[in-house]
């Protein structure tokens, strides 16, 4: 159809190639049954095939909800991320055990490694006591690579006990 123009939609006005053009209502459908493309844009020059504008919070595009997967399309740098830094990566359980003794109040703080966040965590008391409780188990204020554990004995005891912590650690994406 070189050299011929197409209407748009409703508006009567004629879709003219090389130029800017404009519709006022939504152009009509391209319907086809082909095996191949229905629509194929190429450019020899250095810019792209396609552009797509639309207005703040619009979609650029949409697709039907049984649409196979893109051929080509490379998602690994989605909204400006690599693939590592979308949901949880790097998930690794780092524990510490505090001090062995009769303390009646105790803490442990374990560390993620750099570059991973504390996610989550918690711990158990070891010995042979049974009046003791834990009363904090949180990320460290101000630190997100750390995980606090506390504990203290409801009743005063001069038995042994131990807190070992555990935190959930993973990779800190980019926000």
């Amino acid at each position: 159809m070189l050299g011929r123009s197409v209407r748009l939609a409703d508006d009567g006005k004629p879709f003219i190639l090389g130029q800017a053009n404009s519709a006022g209502k939504q152009v009509s459908a391209l319907v086809a049954t082909l095996t191949g493309p229905v629509l194929k844009l190429t450019n020899k020059g250095a810019g792209a095939a396609l552009q797509l504008q639309v207005a703040a919070g619009a979609p650029p595009i949409k697709v039907n909800a049984v649409a196979g997967r893109a051929i080509n399309l490379d998602a690994d740098k989605l909204d400006g991320r690599d693939a590592s830094q979308i949901g949880v990566n790097g998930v690794e359980l780092v524990s510490k055990r505090g001090a062995d003794n009769s303390t009646s109040s105790k803490s442990v703080q374990v560390n993620c490694p750099a570059g991973k966040i504390a996610v989550g965590g918690g711990g158990r008391i070891v010995g042979t006591v049974t009046n003791i409780a834990i009363h904090e188990s949180r990320q460290h204020y101000g630190d997100p690579s750390a995980w606090l554990l506390s504990a203290h004995e409801v009743n005063s005891t001069a038995d042994s006990w131990v807190i070992d912590a555990d935190a959930v650690c993973v990779l800190a994406g980019t926000p």
